[in-house]
């Protein structure tokens, strides 16, 4: 009978004790505020911009020229960047298809949750087909992808929107 007397009283202080810490007023718990991380940081637009913009005017001038080391400088180096070689089929068979760059214009910027869309037009202008007095004019979008890594603007992707 000592044993469960013992027992009944530990439970008994226990219960007194534990009940105290649940019963009472208790503090209202503030729950975080979370507060997004800015795809660009406020008053940093014009540097993520700007990288779009030497991004895409690189790339035009390279694709009127030919000059791979013009692309080299712009180009985003992840996954090792890309080839020479692979530059040069890629602008070939541009060239062939639409003809020769003639301009880049800029057309605005979508706004995403981690990065800024930029685009622009690129034009090209091809030779009139036999038996046809016009040249041909095709133009397309040219986006670049800037998000911020590291507090610096960072390109994350590139390229033409076909369609």
């Amino acid at each position: 009978m000592k044993k469960y007397g013992a027992f009944l009283f530990a439970a008994a202080v226990a219960a007194v004790f534990c009940g105290g810490c649940a019963s009472g007023k208790t503090q209202k718990e503030e729950t975080p505020k979370l507060v997004p991380d800015p795809a660009i940081p406020a008053g940093r637009e014009h540097e993520a911009k700007a990288a779009a913009e030497k991004m895409a005017l690189g790339m035009a001038e390279a694709l009127k020229t030919g000059d791979f080391e013009k692309f080299d400088a712009v180009q985003p180096k992840f996954n090792g960047g890309m080839t020479k070689a692979a530059f040069t089929k890629r602008r070939e068979a541009l060239s062939r298809y639409f003809g020769n760059m003639t301009k880049a214009e800029y057309l605005g910027c979508l706004k995403q949750e981690q990065v800024n869309d930029y685009l622009w037009k690129f034009s090209f202008e091809a030779p009139a087909a036999e038996g046809s007095a016009a040249a041909r004019r095709h133009e397309i979008i040219y986006w670049v992808r800037v998000g911020f890594a590291g507090g610096a603007p960072r390109v994350a992707g590139f390229g033409f929107y076909l369609h």
